[in-house]
């Protein structure tokens, strides 16, 4: 296993990193759970970005990107 992380890597790291409370946010709209308690739980995961780790971030990334997308499918119908 190459002890470097690729740019791409690298690049999904920061997108999580930077994501977090949006998806936090997104998610308790959708689900009528506690904003904050998703937060908190969002904020919490913390990966050590080894390379299994990159499916996960990948996964964060397409529900994330879904979860953008439900708002405009909603209203495009009005």
């Amino acid at each position: 296993i190459c002890d470097k992380i690729s740019e791409a890597v690298k690049s999904k790291i920061k997108f999580f990193g930077a994501n977090r409370e949006l998806f936090a946010v997104k998610a308790a709209e959708l689900s009528g759970l506690n904003e904050n308690i998703l937060k908190k739980y969002y904020g919490l995961l913390n990966y050590e970005f080894m390379p299994e780790h990159i499916m996960a971030l990948e996964e964060f990334e397409k529900r994330l990107k879904k979860l953008e997308l439900l708002p405009r499918v909603k209203n495009s119908g009005k």
